[in-house]
């Protein structure tokens, strides 16, 4: 798979990630109180409460380095640009992340399409990961 360096991946903003309860919009969790708490004290489950936004040009970035990896990009190297969206930098630094996730995938032997890409009626020919 492909492991070209990080910063070949532009992120345009820093996270600051918080999350919330599906059932109750006031409460406001980090992401390691998420992972080790499962669900909100009332038993709902826990969303962000907000999406980060990601530029027109970083998808562009993002296509062409799976166009340059020859779509060889591994889900694990995916996971460690992508997470980064939603895991605030204070709470898990990059690197310790990139461990923590290189650590999950060791034993992770799927064939390359872990979940179907498919189209969508557009006119741009944009597709969808079908995860149903």
């Amino acid at each position: 798979g492909y492991s070209g360096p990080m910063e070949s991946w532009h992120f345009p903003m820093v996270s600051q990630s918080r999350y919330t309860g599906t059932r109750n919009g006031a409460y406001d969790f980090g992401f390691q109180e998420v992972v080790l708490s499962g669900y909100t004290p009332d038993g709902g489950m826990v969303m962000p409460q907000s999406l980060p936004q990601v530029s027109v040009e970083t998808l562009r970035q993002w296509k062409q380095l799976m166009v340059d990896s020859g779509n060889t990009l591994t889900l694990n190297d995916f996971c460690k640009r992508f997470f980064p969206l939603f895991i605030d930098e204070a709470e898990i630094p990059a690197a310790d992340l990139a461990t923590i996730l290189d650590r999950a995938f060791v034993s992770f032997d799927f064939p390359d399409r872990v979940a179907p890409v498919v189209p969508v009626a557009s006119k741009d020919g944009s597709k969808v990961i079908n995860v149903l």
